[in-house]
């Protein structure tokens, strides 16, 4: 993915376990199966994936957030997560 090349340089090994194969994709697409506010999001892999993406995420310029939002809009209760990602990151 165009965007990982971008931020190479900003990468540490335990992000590019994630996303270091171009497959970058949100939480809602690796697990359908767990709710924005989900426990499996606040603990072990789940947490960890959280944790990375965030990450991730906040490292990429804001043409290449907004890039990765069109491509992969919040669905329903998810709204507001990339705005949250947004300013923890500040």
């Amino acid at each position: 993915m165009e965007i990982l090349n971008r931020v190479s340089s900003k990468r540490d090994p335990a992000i590019d376990q994630v996303f270091g194969d171009g497959g970058a994709k949100p939480p809602w697409v690796i697990n359908p199966g767990y709710e924005r506010a989900s426990m499996g999001w606040r603990m072990g892999s789940g947490e960890d994936f959280m944790v990375s993406f965030r990450t991730w995420f906040s490292r990429l310029s804001q043409d290449e957030q907004h890039r990765f939002e069109r491509d992969f809009p919040e669905p329903k209760g998810w709204n507001g997560f990339y705005n949250s990602v947004r300013q923890n990151s500040r």
